[in-house]
């Protein structure tokens, strides 16, 4: 079946089809995250239903499978349940990505009405006091909480999904254990990404290499980072290529990390972006580009985004700060496991 779908993926990417797209339809949310990169333009608008319909058309028309849908606060959005239920009717997988305070009974009712392949929620610390400081939100622990019991009670899928930084780095074990015994599906995540204006004050949080070592090490994750091997024509990643990001106002870009614009949508359709010059020239990059990485003596270790090098340190080509990071304590993490075997 893999092999299938694998067939599938590559397929689409063969034929430059907008497999999955990741729509942010709002930067606006009901809670403040120390972490959060989402920064609201004030001058500029949302995209009305009327827009947003029509995209989804075009999506559907282009091939497109999945959609997720994200923000910010994807329900800060009154109208998100018509863009749901015309997302469904479409017949897009859909996941909904949320930090689960604002899902009463009537709004579970109405996700499971639209059968999304998985409801994805943030929950960092299964110690209320910590979540909620992280959040910037007091109770934001309890209504997250009671939304996951909803949503399992109606039988819909949840993904618990966990940013660890300087606050909640000891919050592995108690969430994993979590996850486990409510048979959730757990994905962690060690890179803090800047603020899409630039603004990188919230990399204060970020792990620094002692932490990143200890983590890892104490927590015997180095399944969960298989070593990667590059050749000099592969492709950095599918963005681009058979993936695709719309923001609330939108701005086309190659995935939800890369934040090079490639159009917007108020003034052209996403078929002429998408077979632009500029996602043209975005295609043809290759990891022989780089102007570090291929000789880098970590990178088997590296699992590098072009996003996370545009964003944090300018260059679409050059190393990512984050990535490089993350990639000496996974090579100092495998070279203990291997001298202590």
């Amino acid at each position: 079946m893999m092999d299938y779908y694998q067939k599938i993926v590559e397929k689409t990417v063969a034929n430059q089809i907008p497999f999955a797209a990741h729509f942010e339809l709002t930067y606006r949310c009901n809670i403040n995250c120390i972490h959060c990169y989402c920064v609201i333009d004030k001058q500029r608008s949302e995209m009305p239903l009327e827009t947003v319909t029509r995209i989804l058309d075009e999506l559907a028309e282009m091939g497109c499978l999945y959609v997720a849908f994200s923000g910010g606060e994807i329900f800060c959005r009154s109208d998100l349940n018509n863009i749901l239920v015309y997302a469904a009717k479409k017949g897009f997988a859909i996941r909904l990505m949320t930090n689960g305070t604002l899902l009463d009974r009537d709004i579970v009712k109405s996700i499971k009405s639209i059968a999304p392949i998985a409801v994805e929620i943030s929950l960092y610390s299964m110690k209320a006091e910590l979540h909620d400081q992280i959040t910037g939100f007091p109770g934001s622990y309890e209504k997250t909480c009671q939304s996951i019991n909803k949503l399992l009670e109606n039988n819909i899928k949840v993904i618990i999904k966990t940013v660890f930084m300087k606050q909640n780095v000891y919050e592995y074990l108690p969430l994993k254990q979590f996850c486990s015994d409510h048979e959730i599906k757990f994905r962690y995540d060690l890179t803090l990404t800047p603020k899409i204006d630039g603004n990188k004050d919230n990399l204060r949080y970020r792990l620094n290499a002692e932490e990143l070592l200890s983590f890892l090490q104490t927590n015997e994750l180095t399944n969960n980072f298989p070593q990667r091997r590059y050749q000099p024509e592969s492709m950095l990643c599918n963005a681009g290529h058979n993936a695709l990001s719309i923001s609330p106002y939108g701005d086309v870009f190659p995935c939800v990390a890369v934040k090079q614009k490639m159009g917007n949508l108020n003034n052209s359709s996403l078929n002429n972006i998408w077979h632009s010059d500029l996602f043209a020239k975005f295609r043809s990059i290759r990891f022989d580009d780089l102007k570090i990485c291929p000789d880098c003596r970590l990178l088997q270790y590296c699992h590098r985004c072009i996003g996370e090098s545009l964003i944090e340190d300018g260059d679409l080509l050059g190393p990512s700060t984050s990535n490089c990071l993350i990639a000496e304590a996974r090579s100092k993490t495998l070279s203990k496991e291997r001298n202590s075997c």
